[in-house]
């Protein structure tokens, strides 16, 4: 089982938006992300250094039944796409509308 932490799986997804977003400068079709939804299944991983912290892991691969019924949780994220200004964030450039 791969254990993947969940600020690094919502900063790939920040990643690959700003990459769709250069995708679509210039073309005809364009989008407006208004909101965006995930449903993570995760892993509460507690680590005894650092006075007990638990870690939030996206994880990857299978789980026996006994470990998925104890450790497995479900996340339900629901994210609002906005670019550096606090403005709806468009998977193109603004500059690239045609009228």
């Amino acid at each position: 089982m791969t254990r993947i932490q969940l600020s690094d799986a919502i900063e790939n997804l920040r990643s690959e938006l700003e990459k769709a977003g250069k995708a679509g400068e210039g073309k005809q079709v364009q989008f407006d992300i208004e909101s965006i939804e995930l449903e993570l299944h995760i892993i509460a991983d507690e680590t005894s250094s650092g006075g007990g912290k638990i870690n939030w892991c996206v994880f990857t691969g299978s789980l026996d039944a006994k470990s998925r019924k104890e450790n497995l949780h479900k996340m339900k994220l629901v994210l609002k796409a906005v670019d550096a200004h606090g403005q709806p964030f468009r998977v193109a450039s603004r500059g690239s509308r045609s009228k």
